[in-house]
């Protein structure tokens, strides 16, 4: 099988990757991170703590 040209390859990977990233937070019933998930650096949300509101 045949590689897609770098050019290509790279806008799907930027495509999906930029365009289309899925992150999580869930909320407990104190209203803290009880788990996060995903590219939640992509939302600028890596600084977020479990545990912390």
């Amino acid at each position: 099988m045949h590689e897609l040209p770098r050019e290509v390859s790279s806008w799907i990977y930027d495509f999906f990757y930029n365009e289309h990233s899925v992150a999580y937070l869930k909320i407990n019933a104190q209203l803290c991170i009880a788990a996060k998930g995903g590219n939640v650096k992509h939302y600028g949300l890596s600084s977020l703590r479990i545990g912390k509101p």
